[in-house]
C-alpha cells in the first residue's frame, strides 16, 4: 500500500480468495505524510476556498457531475471549475448502499402519481420536539416536500391535507422512489450539519434545506431538468443560495432596537422560508428565530465554529460589525395567528423551530422558542 501523495510504503498485506488482508499498517508514516504534503484548505469551507467549492456547499453538498452540468449552462454565472474530492462532508456523511428496486409506474402530469414514505425515529429530537418526518415525491416532476412530525400519528392528517393542497387524486404508495429519494435527502442533510459542525438537534432544518437545494438540481431522471423547473416550468433562480450553517447578520425589527442600540444580531442561517423571499435565522443565545430578507452573510465562517478556530473572528468581534448602513423601515413582527400564507396554516399550530410554515412577504418575523 503506497501514500498517495507521498509514493511512500505505508502498508503490507495478501490476497486472500476475494478479499485483502491488511498485515502491517505504518501509522506514523500516515501522520508525517499528512502533515507535510496534503494540502487540506480545500477540506472544510475556507476563504481560500474556491467557487466551485462555495456553490457546491450552497448547494447541499452536490456531486461534482451536477454541479458541473450546471456551470456549463451558465445557471450559476461564470463558474471556474476545482477539485472538490477532498470536501470534509461529503466523506463524513455519504456512504454506498445496496440499489433499491426501480420504480415501474409512469405519469404523464404532475400529480398523476405520487410517491410517500416515513422516515424516523431519529434519535435525536430537533428543536421542535419532532423525531420523524414524511415525504411526497411527485412522479413526473421528482419535486420533493416534506414535513416534520412529533408521532407517526400525525401523517394521515398531514396526508389528507397535502391530497387538498395538490388535488392530488392516486394514493401514496411507497417503493424504490421514496426510498432513494430518502437516502439522497438524509445523505444531504448529514452532510450540511457536519460541513458545518451544525448540532444533531437541528437536523430538521437541515432535511428542509436539503430538499429544497435537491428540488433545484437538475437530474436524468427529470431529462436534465430540475423538479422545480419541471414543476413550474422555468429556471429557479440560484443567487439566492447560501450555505447552511454559516454566520449571518439579520436587521432587527423595529421593536427590538433604539438609536443606540445594534441595527443587526448574529445569527446562524438555517434555511429559507416559504416562497425562497426570506431566510430563516436563529440566535441560540435568546433562542429566537428571524425569517427575514434582510440578511448580510458571511458564507466562509461556520457559525458553530466562532468559539474554538483561532483563524477566524469571535462572536464578540464580530457582534461589532454593522453591516447596513441605514435604517430600514420594511421589518415587522408578527404574532402565530396571522403567520400565515399559502401553507403557512399546515403546522401553525405548533410554535417549534422546525415545524412551522412560515409567510414569504420578505419581513422580519421572530418567534421566542424558549421553554
Amino acid at each position: 500500500m503506497l501514500d498517495p501523495h507521498s509514493g511512500r510504503l505505508i502498508g503490507k498485506g495478501r490476497r486472500h480468495g476475494g478479499l485483502y488482508v491488511l498485515d502491517e499498517l505504518r501509522v506514523s508514516d500516515i501522520a508525517a505524510s499528512t502533515s507535510t504534503s496534503t494540502d487540506l484548505s480545500s477540506f472544510r469551507l475556507s476563504l481560500s476556498s474556491s467557487n466551485f467549492y462555495l456553490w457546491h456547499s450552497r448547494l447541499g453538498h452536490v456531486s461534482a457531475s451536477r454541479l458541473k452540468y450546471l456551470a456549463s449552462i451558465g445557471a450559476l454565472g461564470k463558474l471556474q471549475i476545482s477539485d472538490i474530492s477532498d470536501c470534509c462532508g461529503c466523506k463524513l456523511a455519504k456512504f454506498s448502499a445496496l440499489p433499491f428496486n426501480k420504480s415501474a409506474s409512469v405519469s404523464k402530469a404532475p400529480f398523476d402519481l405520487v410517491h410517500s414514505d416515513v422516515w424516523g425515529p431519529s434519535p435525536v429530537l430537533t428543536k421542535g420536539g419532532s423525531r420523524y418526518y414524511v415525504s411526497f415525491i411527485d412522479d413526473y416532476t421528482r419535486y420533493c416536500w416534506v414535513y416534520l412530525m412529533k408521532n407517526r400519528s400525525e401523517f394521515f392528517d398531514i396526508y389528507h391535507m397535502f391530497r387538498a393542497m395538490t388535488s392530488c387524486t392516486d394514493t401514496p404508495q411507497q417503493n424504490g422512489v421514496a426510498e432513494r429519494k430518502h437516502r439522497h435527502i438524509v445523505e444531504t442533510a448529514r452532510s450540511l450539519l457536519l460541513s458545518a459542525s451544525v448540532p444533531t438537534e437541528f437536523w430538521g432544518e437541515a432535511i428542509r434545506t436539503s430538499v429544497h437545494a435537491i428540488n433545484r438540481i437538475p437530474s436524468s431522471v427529470t431529462s436534465g431538468l430540475s423538479p422545480f423547473e419541471k414543476l413550474y416550468g422555468y429556471s429557479p433562480d440560484y443567487s439566492s443560495l447560501k450555505v447552511f450553517g454559516s454566520t449571518c447578520f439579520v436587521l432587527l425589527p423595529q421593536v427590538e432596537r433604539n438609536k443606540l442600540s445594534p441595527r443587526s444580531i448574529i445569527c446562524v442561517f438555517l434555511g429559507y422560508g416559504d416562497g425562497q423571499k426570506g431566510y430563516r435565522c436563529y440566535d441560540p443565545l435568546s433562542k429566537k428565530l428571524y425569517v427575514s430578507r434582510h440578511v448580510v452573510f458571511l458564507e466562509h465562517i461556520p457559525f458553530f465554529s466562532l468559539s474554538s478556530d483561532t483563524h477566524t473572528p469571535s462572536k464578540s468581534e464580530l457582534t461589532n460589525i454593522d453591516p447596513f448602513g441605514a435604517d430600514n423601515d420594511m421589518s415587522s413582527d408578527c404574532n402565530f395567528e396571522n403567520c400565515r400564507d399559502g401553507d403557512a396554516f399546515i403546522l401553525a399550530n405548533q410554535s417549534t423551530l422546525d415545524t412551522l410554515e412560515f409567510p414569504s412577504h420578505g419581513e422580519t418575523h421572530h418567534f421566542n422558542l424558549s421553554r
